[in-house]
């Protein structure tokens, strides 16, 4: 509860981060190495019981990247960045599969967070947020139509 009540004091007093039963900050890797890819490797063998070997095409396509990021990727903590995006994707799509609303949020001072979490100085780095759990009954919004902008904005036709 410390915490939490630490959290959304760096989240603009926003309720869902003490009031949802869960919430969850992705942190991105800030300088993503060879050995990080080794690492994964590694778990991907582990996992699927095959030999790392047998990984070695893939591993060494994943750490040229790294190693040596192309011109578009200028900065690899970005590239870690849009990673952890896609991860917040698949949680928002679980939880909607399992009639849980969740809420990501990007309104938060990240180096406080990253303060109260003990990431200053490391190896992560806050980056993206969801509160997860049941709505109450008496939220206002809840039966509001969502607003998004439309189609014709958002999708060019060639």
């Amino acid at each position: 509860a410390a915490v939490r009540a630490k959290l959304k004091a760096a989240a603009w007093n926003q309720p869902q981060v003490t009031e949802a039963s869960h919430v969850v900050v992705f942190c991105r890797l800030l300088n993503p190495s060879a050995a990080d890819v080794d690492a994964y490797m590694a778990r991907i063998a582990e996992v699927r019981g095959v030999p790392v070997s047998s990984l070695d095409g893939f591993r060494n396509m994943v750490a040229g990247y790294v190693e040596n990021p192309p011109p578009h990727v200028r900065d690899l903590s970005l590239w870690s960045a849009r990673q952890v995006y896609l991860a917040l994707g698949f949680l928002l799509s679980a939880a909607a599969n399992m009639g849980i609303d969740a809420c990501p949020m990007e309104g938060f001072d990240p180096g406080a967070f990253d303060e109260i979490l003990g990431l200053k100085g490391g190896r992560y780095a806050s980056t993206v947020m969801a509160t997860v759990g049941y709505r109450d009954g008496s939220d206002s919004y809840a039966g509001l139509k969502k607003v998004r902008m439309p189609e014709s904005v958002l999708i060019e036709r060639r």
